[in-house]
This record gives structure tokens, C-alpha cells and sequence, in this order.
């Protein structure tokens, strides 16, 4: 049976369909500001699944996607972690991403608290890891001699005044060292903040010679 309206009920009824829809227009309109999170291992709660980012040093940038083939075979090994889910890290393999807009693969020496990135933010990057692969004579200039990957921040978030957290971690890494088995572990699993299955003191110094 059909209802028949008056005409103030369907100017009533009009706006306030019209304010229903403003409201949706106004909410999309929106966007969730970025803040720290410790319920997830992707550490910022806008980031929905796990992306990454790869750079190279410029010597080897013709065959980067060959390099990230490497990295991805690494993340294959570290996503056998007992704790890969729990960390909120998904199911899925993340897509190595090549030539991340502002990432660059670092040129000068580094040491205990570099920052290989654009550091404290309000506005983080969706990667949760930046993978910095560097040839040889990058990586003897930018680890030092016999030094084959370190652990640096890439970007960090104010959670007070004064106090900064790492949201984003940079693994600077010799090329040659993405075959050894201690790349995915402990490198990349520290690089993810998964605890190591080998008893490994956090490789956040520079210990190689200059």
C-alpha cells in the first residue's frame, strides 16, 4: 500500500536526506591521520598490509629487478616465522616495490644512529621496511670493509614532546650478502621486528673497518 505524503513531510524528508548525504560526502572527505600503533608489527595505523621498498646503489640499477627477485626469496624464508601472522604481517608475500619515490641508497660512511631516511615525519611512507642493496665498492665506502648489513632507521614518529619512535627500518645490505642464509636471519627478521631464531646481537653499530 502506498503512503501518501504532504508536501511539508517530503520537504522535511528531502533535507534530510540531503544532510544524510553531506555527511557521507564530508566523512569521505576525510582522511585518518597517521599515529604510531603497538598493536600491529606494521607500526602505523594507516598501513593495511606489509609493502617494502627496494633501492640500489646507482652502479647496479640496471638489473634491479633481478636484486629484488633476491629480496623476495628472503622474504620467503623470514615469512616461515612462527610470529610472521601475529605481527599482523598478513598471509601474503609483500611486493618488492623498485625506485620508491624519495628512497635512495645511501653514498656516504654510516654509523650507530644514522638515519637513512627522510627520519621524524608526520606523514610515513606505506612501506614498513626499506631495503637498500649496495655493490661492493658502495658497500665497502658506506658499511665499511667486511661489514656486509646494518640496521638504521628510515622514519620515525613523535609519540611525545621529546621521544621518537622507529615506524619505518632500513636494512643496508651488500649485494653479494642477499645469498647467505644469515641475511633473512637475523637481517630481515630484525628489519620486520620479528625476533631472530639465532642469538644475535642487534646489528644497529657499525663495526667494519672504515
Amino acid at each position: 500500500m502506498l503512503q501518501r505524503l504532504t508536501t511539508r513531510q517530503l520537504l522535511v524528508h528531502g533535507i534530510a536526506m540531503a544532510l544524510v548525504f553531506a555527511a557521507i560526502v564530508s566523512l569521505r572527505g576525510q582522511t585518518v591521520q597517521a599515529q604510531p600503533t603497538w598493536d600491529s608489527g606494521l607500526l602505523v595505523n594507516t598501513r593495511a598490509n606489509l609493502r617494502a621498498c627496494m633501492v640500489t646503489s646507482a652502479a647496479m640499477s640496471t638489473h634491479a629487478n633481478a636484486i629484488a627477485q633476491q629480496v623476495t626469496r628472503n622474504f620467503e624464508k623470514v615469512r616461515q616465522h612462527k610470529d610472521w601472522e601475529k605481527a599482523g604481517l598478513g598471509r601474503a608475500l609483500p611486493a618488492i616495490e623498485t625506485g620508491c619515490a624519495g628512497a635512495k641508497a645511501p653514498t656516504q660512511a654510516l654509523e650507530k644512529g644514522s638515519i637513512v631516511g627522510p627520519g621524524v615525519t608526520k606523514q610515513p611512507t606505506p612501506f614498513r621496511t626499506v631495503i637498500m642493496v649496495l655493490d661492493d665498492a658502495a658497500a665497502d665506502n658506506v658499511l665499511g670493509k667486511g661489514t656486509n648489513a646494518g640496521l638504521f632507521p628510515y622514519e620515525l614518529m613523535a609519540v611525545e614532546e621529546h621521544e621518537f619512535v622507529e615506524v619505518t627500518s632500513g636494512l643496508v645490505v651488500r649485494e653479494g650478502f642477499l645469498q647467505s642464509a644469515d641475511f633473512a636471519d637475523p637481517y630481515l627478521s630484525l628489519a620486520l621486528g620479528l625476533q631472530p631464531s639465532k642469538s644475535f646481537e642487534r646489528p644497529t653499530e657499525i663495526k667494519g673497518e672504515k
